[in-house]
């Protein structure tokens, strides 16, 4: 009977409850404390009494001299017996099978709709510097309730009760890539047009019972394709009734993974949302953070942040005869010297931006014009219109967008004048005449001085 007394005492006394820990405080007058160590700061922490006790001085440090009663729990039930005196002892149903010291599944889901009979200790506390901590209380039976999710044990069983916050809260990871997989939190440097494959695990922490909350925000410079998203836990999908997406637009989304979910996943479970967007004419350039991708994970009162950034350069294209501005001249954009495929461009108010449009990139001002919306490489410039009075160039010049530059390098293609060639016989021509001529007027010569010498 001894023995069985103990093991009752401390199972009510080290018992864990979903949602809450239950503690007991053993001071004969109002002196006891219980601490939570290992708090969650900004999360709320409430503490209650569940049953009244008297504690034998001396003996509490044993598991002995200890007796529970109650003004709610009058009568027994499956998990906890009342005698005819009002004491409250633990029933076979109500210990864990593996482990007396804890409490049943069943106990801990009974205790957990009781709370309303309880007695609140105070109002909630928000916990800082990692810690919360309750005093001057009564001999009693406590458990405290967190908004961090299910779990909480007890460590010690001593008049200041240390009870350690065993929840964690959900953690998320952005990647990001330029295909389906090879998902990575490094910078991409891709052409305007390019998809961005989106991926964003969501880590499930212990205990997690609330809803996970997943805001995407992007630049104008990223399109959100809005009808990519997938959610798969373990690669299978997740039945669209566990999760709502909102706010959709062409920057962004809101998804939230319903509380009565996150639920049924275990610690450490992890649920993947993926989706894509596309590069645009809005692309900030030669800038490794001005295009980007923030997630925004929130759980109850924490939130996380995660940012991704996507890059794309361009060159400056001048146009000039060796020294001055030349007008008049049309290009086509390569990615070979010979052959290769054709970079098609478009016409905006700033310049030039890689599109399928297929225009021809014109040199219209002595400042030169912008080609922008390129990954790193080389490309190759063909001139497509001459300048009249110019010589065409007789190979692609070649252009260099370099990976991370924060400006636009500098392209200049020279024209040189042609020369005016020589009329149809050319020059030799007019020299056969001359010298024919004075070959004839020497033969002249010659016959009158030979008529003249015979005579």
């Amino acid at each position: 009977m001894k023995t069985m007394k103990k093991m009752m005492v401390l199972v009510l006394s080290i018992m864990m409850v979903l949602g809450t820990t239950v503690v007991t405080s053993f001071a004969a007058d109002p002196t006891g404390k219980v601490t939570v160590d290992n708090a969650v700061n900004g999360e709320e922490y409430t503490l209650y009494k569940v049953f009244d006790a008297k504690v034998k001085e001396g003996r509490q440090d044993q598991g002995e001299g200890i007796s529970y009663s109650s003004t709610w729990l009058t009568t027994s039930n499956d998990w906890f017996a009342v005698d005819t005196k009002g004491n409250i002892t633990i029933t076979d149903a109500g210990k864990d099978t593996t482990d007396p010291t804890k409490l049943s599944a069943g106990a801990i889901a009974w205790l957990k709709t009781q709370t309303s009979n309880f007695t609140k200790i105070g109002d909630a506390k928000t916990a800082a510097n990692n810690k919360v901590e309750w005093e001057n209380l009564a001999d009693g039976y406590y458990y405290v309730s967190t908004t961090t999710g299910s779990f909480i044990t007890v460590d010690s069983i001593t008049p200041n009760v240390t009870v350690k916050e065993k929840n964690t809260i959900p953690t998320g990871d952005k990647k990001q890539s330029d295909k389906d997989g090879d998902y990575a939190n490094a910078l991409l440097e891709l052409n305007i047009g390019d998809t961005v494959y989106y991926q964003y695990e969501i880590t499930n922490g212990k205990g997690s019972d609330k809803d996970i909350v997943l805001a995407d925000t992007m630049t104008t410079g990223l399109t959100f394709d809005q009808n990519s998203i997938t959610v798969t836990k373990d690669g299978n999908p997740v039945a669209t009734d566990n999760y709502e997406v909102t706010g959709k637009s062409a920057t962004g989304f809101t998804l939230t993974l319903k509380a009565d979910y996150v639920k049924t996943l275990a610690e450490s479970d992890k649920v993947v949302v993926k989706y894509t967007a596309k590069i645009n004419a809005n692309a900030v350039v030669d800038n490794a953070t001005g295009n980007s991708n923030t997630a925004t994970l929130t759980y109850s009162h924490q939130t996380s942040t995660d940012v991704v950034y996507v890059a794309t350069y361009d060159f400056l294209l001048k146009k000039t005869d060796g020294t001055n501005y030349l007008p008049g001249a049309g290009f086509k954009l390569y990615d070979a010297l010979t052959g290769g495929n054709l970079i098609a461009v478009a016409k905006d108010n700033t310049g030039y931006y890689k599109d399928a449009a297929d225009v021809e990139i014109v040199v219209d001002s002595a400042n030169g014009v912008n080609v922008r919306g390129l990954k790193p490489g080389k490309y190759y410039l063909e001139e497509t219109t001459v300048p009249n009075g110019f010589n065409p160039l007789t190979t692609r010049q070649e252009v260099i967008v370099t990976a991370g530059q924060t400006s636009a390098p500098e392209v200049v293609v020279v024209n040189h004048a042609g020369t005016e060639l020589p009329s149809t016989g050319g020059m030799g021509t007019t020299i056969l005449y001359i010298v024919g001529g004075l070959l004839v007027v020497g033969c002249g010569i010659m016959l009158v001085a030979k008529k003249k010498a015979d005579k």
